[in-house]
């Protein structure tokens, strides 16, 4: 005998959908098809949890124990964190993005503090009577072939020089900045 196939819905949770899936389809009376959300509302869902997935990667586990906070660390204040949970995923997921921004700005820093090291020790200070009495400096890196070229500018103050390259300063006496655009192989710096 033919019995008509009705129509079922199966509403679990995602970690115990393997276990009933198996034991329904174990009874052999039932076509199982799993069916995907859809929907603006469902993309909402999705966003959502992946939010908040993504804060729970950034929030330590309660379990661990905690590191010990480093001297010029700010102290976290749970006043200052919001109390509902939509609020706390959107406050974390904010504190993420500044904590990304000041990494990023720290590793900018660090490639600048090395950049600088080529140059040595100096004291801008040391320029600005120079500059007042009408010397231009102009701070430069280019390859060695091009320094014949760079004297025809003015007088080449060389600070670090390399099989490859150059760093130094070209001095003239005047106020105006030297204008470098047609060597495309030298690098100006601030």
């Amino acid at each position: 005998m033919i019995v008509k196939m009705n129509k079922l819905t199966v509403i679990i949770l995602d970690s115990e959908r393997r276990q009933a899936l198996e034991e329904l389809g174990s009874l052999g009376v039932m076509h199982l098809e799993e069916i995907q959300g859809e929907g603006e509302t469902y993309q909402q869902l999705l966003e959502q949890q992946e939010e908040i997935e993504n804060v729970l990667l950034a929030v330590p586990d309660p379990e661990e124990k905690p590191k010990k906070k480093k001297k010029d660390e700010p102290a976290a204040t749970a006043s200052s964190a919001p109390k509902d949970t939509e609020s706390l995923v959107t406050y974390i997921t904010e504190l993420i993005e500044e904590r990304k921004k000041i990494n990023e700005t720290i590793d900018k820093n660090r490639r600048a503090l090395e950049y600088a090291r080529h140059w040595g020790d100096f004291d801008e200070e040391n320029f600005k009577e120079l500059r007042d009495s009408g010397v231009s400096f102009t701070f430069f890196r280019a390859p060695r072939d091009t320094m014949e070229r760079l004297k025809e500018k003015g007088f080449i103050l060389p600070v670090q020089e390399d099989r490859k390259q150059i760093r130094g300063v070209i001095v003239t006496s005047s106020s105006e900045s030297i204008d470098l655009s047609e060597e495309e192989d030298v690098q100006l710096l601030d």
